[in-house]
């Protein structure tokens, strides 16, 4: 059952990254780590991390002024390189992608004004390869007309559970605002396995804390492709379920 195919990692690492101050209207870290705070009367807030000359070098995240996530980006030397989110003002997905050097490269997914996935699109280097809608089905809810699961095999990662142990450990970086607050524990995270085997539209269940959501969220979408679900021979769409522990020791 899908509900039982739980994966979980525990790591203990230690990485640096620093706050930086970019379009902020409320509480927040600069480099030095110091909780400050501004006046500016900006309407957004941008937490980043920086390295040591002040670059985006991980994750940036927007928020409106009541503190509604907007948009989730990521940096490597101040370039726009790995997975991006953007959410409406409501939190609403609208749209996910991934950028490699400041371009479009990968799958890219619009999403309905409910926030389910609907299109994907697929990219290399801003050039778009193709485009389809989805079909979506729910291993655990779709069945035919006799009552029998309409899902023969359910979504399995290339090289096993040990090869998904793997992904993790050499992909999750612990947040340091998770290390500093002490937050561990599991972040729970549901996914769109497509017929083609990518994975897409990563939603945060339930996480101790935003900054590790936000990691599993972002590890999950770094993923390699992964075998797709069948039904009746065919690949399918289908959603999928798992967990990531984080312990700190």
């Amino acid at each position: 059952m899908l509900k039982n195919t739980l994966l979980f990692i525990f790591l203990a690492i230690s990485i640096s990254v620093y706050g930086q101050r970019v379009r902020i209207d409320s509480t927040f870290y600069e480099g030095s780590e110091v909780l400050t705070e501004s006046n500016s009367g900006y309407t957004s807030v941008e937490v980043c991390e920086v390295d040591r000359r002040g670059r985006k070098i991980g994750n940036c995240t927007r928020y409106s002024q009541n503190g509604q996530l907007l948009e989730i980006s990521s940096f490597e030397k101040e370039i726009q390189t790995g997975p991006y989110f953007l959410y409406s003002n409501e939190g609403i997905p609208e749209l996910e992608g991934s950028f490699s050097n400041g371009k479009k490269d990968g799958v890219w997914v619009n999403f309905d004004d409910e926030g389910e996935p609907k299109e994907i699109t697929v990219y290399s280097m801003d050039n778009e390869l193709s485009s389809r809608e989805l079909e979506i089905i729910d291993p655990l809810e779709a069945k035919d007309s006799e009552g029998n699961p309409l899902v023969d095999s359910l979504p399995s990662f290339e090289g096993g559970q040990q090869g998904w142990l793997n992904h993790l450990k050499y992909t999750l970086r612990y947040p340091r605002e998770a290390k500093r607050m002490g937050h561990q524990g599991d972040v729970f995270v549901k996914f769109v396995i497509t017929k083609e085997g990518y994975v897409i539209a990563p939603e945060l269940v339930r996480s101790p804390a935003r900054s590790l959501g936000y990691e599993a969220m972002r590890v999950v979408s770094l993923s390699p492709d992964w075998i797709p679900a069948k039904s009746r021979g065919q690949e399918v769409d289908t959603f999928l379920q798992l967990r990531i522990a984080f312990a700190l020791r």
